[in-house]
């Protein structure tokens, strides 16, 4: 446990050198897009499946709010007990969260067009989606469970496709930027 504690503080230190020092040029995209893709995979999937549960308690929603590092922004917004409707909001829609899903998508777009990537791999599409969501359509179905659980598990499956979309885009960016391969085959002296 002390071992884990010094390394815990030694990757904080270098987290914020990296943070506050580095030149914010391609080299600093490429480093904040990999945080931002690792991130919107994480929390698409954890929070895909927090919505795939029989019943999604007071317990579940503290621990998403606590994996997002957003219970601060939740109490002092809320100032109540978590609740299913408002932390949805919170973790997937709130562009001004730095830990929702939208911010995370809205900034790697953002950095696609930096960098003139044309393929995003559906995430601008997906994105859309995410938006889309009624919330209030959402909390009319709670009296009602069977529908609310269909209306959950839709927006799992939206959630487990932006993680697809953030895993493909990944290999989108490594394919184009830092594989040493050509997209023909070249002779070589040995051929």
């Amino acid at each position: 446990l002390l071992f884990v504690d010094k390394l815990l503080m030694s990757l904080s230190a270098l987290s914020g050198v990296v943070l506050d020092d580095m030149v914010q040029d391609h080299s600093w995209r490429f480093l904040m897009m990999g945080r931002r893709l690792e991130r919107l995979q994480f929390f698409s999937q954890m929070i895909a499946q927090v919505l795939q549960q029989a019943v999604i308690d007071q317990s579940s929603l503290d621990w998403l709010l606590e994996l997002a590092e957003s219970t601060i922004t939740y109490r002092s917004r809320y100032v109540s007990n978590s609740q299913l409707i408002p932390v949805l909001d919170l973790v997937l829609l709130d562009s001004s969260n730095p830990h929702s899903i939208q911010f995370q998508i809205n900034a790697l777009l953002h950095s696609l067009t930096q960098l003139e990537h044309e393929a995003d791999c559906g995430l601008a599409d997906l994105s859309e989606q995410l938006r889309s969501i009624n919330f209030d359509i959402l909390e009319s179905e709670m009296n009602y469970p069977l529908r609310l659980t269909k209306a959950l598990a839709l927006i799992a499956r939206l959630l487990q496709n932006i993680g697809q979309a953030g895993a493909n885009l990944a290999n989108s960016l490594e394919l184009r930027y830092f594989a040493h391969i050509d997209t023909f085959s070249q002779s070589t002296v040995s051929s």
